[in-house]
């Protein structure tokens, strides 16, 4: 049985594959660069299979307790009137909400401490700096010098993967602009107990409760040039600037939100042949990077971790079968979610003429997700 694993990376992919494994009676190690485990962003809504996968570790409890159900998505126009029906797929765990958002530190610190509790090795402030495969296992050359040899290495160090870039070459897979940019920051809660999509023309305003005292707000822009951080920009009124023209409760959430603002380049990516070299697996955002236009990429890392894990079971541990029955389960799926997400990113920027096609493909992709993984 393939029973030592290092996982590059700390975040929601590497932590949640690393309980998943534990699970099973595999020796895991996690590397994570960082001093810390953390998290890049404000908010995620975790959708209903996620959360069906999450619900295999025991997490969804908690994790609605530091979160906020989230029943429906209310698509509004820019003035703030209903644009359809709410989307509302269907829960997939019993008396739970089909979805739940949380905030994203909330949820990395929620991940980090049952890896502490389950007595992962964490190595905090190191990552790998190169591989070496043999017949039967991988050298792993850490940064600060030292080696060791696993059964098998995955890489979930997120979209700019090194991992990906020693298996696969530095040059051959890149990520892909989409052509908007997204703003996010946090806001006092208030009286909105529902997550809200303003849609307006070029730019779209989430409005989502993740917590009992917080919200999360984003801005998505269309935008020819990638964002860049620069100094002394004030980016909390570049944010409300953008925000600028929306009306309901947009004017007044406008005054309230708080610092940090984080303003990225919404980037896709989807390694096309199979995710592993020999013994060395990429999974989460080294594999298939998505725009957060159906908020499934944490979702999609989430269940990566799990499948791993059960095919370890199923398998015994036999890496030679488990990796290729992993892609027959990950790939189609993952790809789904980056291509629609893709298609709903263009459609923002040069709109079908049906309008309501934004939302039909939204509302079947997440149907389509809420099957078995």
């Amino acid at each position: 049985m393939a029973n030592k694993v290092l996982i590059v990376g700390g975040g929601p992919a590497g932590t949640i594959a690393a309980l998943a494994l534990h699970s099973k009676g595999v020796e895991v190690e996690i590397a994570e660069i960082q001093d810390s485990f953390g998290a890049v962003g404000i908010g995620v809504n975790l959708q209903n299979s996620p959360l069906r996968a999450l619900n295999q570790l025991g997490l969804v409890e908690e994790i609605l307790e530091l979160g906020h159900p989230t029943p429906a998505v209310h698509m509004l126009t820019s003035s703030g009137e209903p644009l359809g029906p709410p989307v509302a797929p269907p829960s997939l765990i019993p008396n739970m909400p089909p979805a739940i958002a949380i905030g994203r530190s909330v949820l990395a610190n929620l991940f980090g401490k049952k890896v502490v509790q389950a007595g992962i090795k964490i190595r905090f402030g190191q990552t790998v700096r190169d591989l070496s495969q043999h017949e039967n296992s991988v050298t792993a050359t850490f940064t600060d010098g030292s080696c060791e040899n696993y059964d098998l290495v995955i890489g979930a160090d997120g979209v700019n993967s090194k991992t990906r870039a020693m298996i696969f070459g530095a040059e051959k897979l890149s990520t892909t602009y989409s052509g908007q940019l997204i703003w996010r920051a946090a806001a006092p809660l208030g009286e909105i107990d529902r997550y809200l999509l303003y849609n307006g023309i070029g730019t779209k305003i989430g409005i989502v409760p993740i917590s009992k005292e917080k919200m999360y707000v984003f801005v998505v822009q269309a935008s020819e040039l990638e964002p860049h951080r620069m100094e002394n920009r004030d980016e909390l009124m570049e944010m409300r600037r953008a925000m600028t023209g929306f009306g309901g409760v947009i004017p007044e959430v406008m005054k309230t939100l708080e610092h940090p603002v984080d303003i990225r380049a919404l980037k896709s990516l989807m390694v096309t042949e199979d995710w592993y070299r020999g013994r060395v697996l990429l999974i989460g955002d080294a594999a298939h990077a998505c725009t957060p236009h159906i908020s499934y990429g944490l979702g999609m890392a989430v269940e990566d971790g799990l499948v791993l894990a059960e095919l370890f079971g199923n398998e015994l541990g036999n890496w030679s079968e488990v990796l290729p029955k992993f892609m027959e389960r990950r790939y189609e799926r993952c790809r789904k979610v980056v291509e629609a997400s893709d298609q709903l990113s263009a459609w923002e920027i040069n709109p079908p003429a049906d309008r309501s096609d934004y939302q039909t493909l939204m509302s079947r992709t997440l149907m389509e997700l809420s099957q078995p993984i």
